[in-house]
């Protein structure tokens, strides 16, 4: 009986680690692992197969971001861009768009903050998404996304200056074509698609076939100082999100079977 148990239980291990997904390679991805110095010029990050930064991170407006003990920080307004590129378009075989950005404030005014925009160039059409000092409560920043000609809205969660947060976020392309597409945002998720804040889905016509820009803004009207930090652009949740690491899984499923041997000894 104990045998069948412990076949039972290593089976089970098994199981839960190989359904477990892998960190993925990204479309592209840039955690800012660069010198300290300003972030323009630097053109590093990583890429998926068929996909490429094309060129390095330029100043659009501003004195622009900056490179700080691996990650980027903003004083005041300012703004940088990088392009890409990739397969992926607005009717692919699977129509999903992943991203994620950690981001971070110091004390600011109404609707300052730091925020992400992925776009494409020639239509400048999009979305935007970030952490934003609310309009009506003072002292609190809210994560905020948008699809250009469509809706927008505060995620949910209320968190301080200088609190680290992380927002993932789903885009479900209309692939029949003439409609309107889906997003879905999570804040400080702990697990595939589940845990932290979340809100339902906001909709959008945004009107693109390729997004190739990711741009970068630190908005502010006073003298905000904005972070942020491993950007992340995907086809699924494991290429952007946080997921368990399955080596983990295997220390604990093996510790736990090492004490049922243990435990099977005893009793002979």
């Amino acid at each position: 009986m104990a045998r069948l148990l412990l076949i039972g239980l290593v089976g089970a291990a098994l199981l839960v680690c190989s359904s477990v997904p892998a960190r993925a390679a990204p479309i592209v991805a840039d955690d800012f692992s660069y010198p300290d110095g300003p972030l323009a010029g630097n053109d590093g990050g990583t890429a998926g197969s068929g996909s490429s930064w094309s060129g390095p991170w330029a100043t659009d407006s501003g004195g622009g971001w900056n490179v700080s003990g691996g990650q980027i920080t903003a004083d005041g307004q300012t703004a940088d861009e990088r392009y890409f590129s990739t397969g992926f378009s607005g009717s692919p075989a699977t129509p999903f768009l992943y991203f994620s950005a950690r981001f971070t404030a110091s004390e600011g005014s109404d609707w300052d903050g730091p925020a992400m925009y992925l776009m494409e160039d020639a239509t400048r059409d999009g979305l935007w998404f970030g952490l934003i000092w609310d309009v009506e409560e003072v002292g609190v920043l809210q994560p905020y996304v948008e699809l250009f000609g469509g809706e927008s809205a505060t995620v949910g969660g209320s968190y301080s200056a200088g609190q680290e947060v992380l927002i993932v976020g789903k885009l479900e392309f209309n692939t029949g074509g003439g409609g309107m597409e889906q997003l879905q945002i999570w804040v400080n998720p702990t697990n595939v698609e589940t845990g932290g804040q979340t809100h339902m889905p906001i909709i959008g016509d945004i009107g693109w076939t390729t997004p190739d820009l990711v741009y970068l803004e630190s908005y502010s009207a006073d003298s905000l100082f904005s972070f942020m930090d491993d950007v992340r652009i995907g086809t699924t949740w494991a290429d952007v999100g946080p997921v368990p690491e399955p080596s983990t899984l295997l220390l604990l499923a093996a510790g736990l079977l090492g004490l049922l041997c243990y435990a099977w000894r005893k009793r002979k």
